[in-house]
């Protein structure tokens, strides 16, 4: 990824990974409305071509189901072409890292977070709902369990590390660093 790249990404006031395009002379018939309520819960943004609702609404299912988490996944590279040498975006992503578990949770950050997600997800209630349940009740024994749940914290952390976005990694620090703890209790009991 190129300097402008990851700047670009940044500045992404997008955290989700996929968008919705409405087109349609008659986007605000009651109708259209609904269909619009119905996309908005399980989806955020969404990329289809489709001409009738309950077959976009499958596809947008589908995709859910069978994106998989390899595309949200981190690619790193660890060694450059020439094999000899450490890629610098691994080290800097690795010392990143190890800078965030090394921080102390910060309150104001998580409200922030709760705040951000709010907005992103204003009008879809599912996952409204979901960031209400995680400011009341995440704990950081469930940091892995909200991890993998299918939820905004796997996706809007995901993306922000892929594609670099260091204010969202670092408002999610907290996370970061309980699932880090979390694996580091579980390695440690199983020794």
């Amino acid at each position: 990824m190129t300097q402008s790249e990851s700047e670009q990404n940044m500045d992404n006031p997008i955290l989700e990974t996929y968008s919705i395009f409405w087109l349609d002379a008659s986007v605000d018939n009651k109708e259209n409305t609904i269909a619009q309520k119905k996309l908005r819960d399980i989806i955020d943004q969404v990329k289809a071509v489709c001409t009738k609702l309950d077959e976009l609404l499958e596809v947008i299912r589908f995709d859910q189901r069978h994106r998989g988490r390899h595309e949200e996944t981190i690619a790193m590279d660890i060694l450059d072409r020439s094999a000899t040498e450490l890629n610098g975006n691994f080290l800097h992503d690795g010392l990143l890292i190890d800078v965030l578990i090394r921080m102390k949770p910060n309150e104001q950050d998580q409200k922030e977070l709760i705040e951000l997600s709010g907005k992103e997800y204003e009008g879809n209630k599912v996952e409204l709902k979901l960031t209400k349940e995680f400011q009341k009740e995440y704990t950081l024994d469930r940091a892995i369990w909200w991890y993998t749940r299918e939820s905004f914290v796997y996706r809007l952390l995901n993306k922000a590390l892929r594609v670099r976005n260091i204010e969202m990694v670092f408002l999610m620090r907290h996370v970061i660093r309980d699932v880090y703890e979390q694996l580091r209790t579980i390695s440690v009991r199983s020794v």
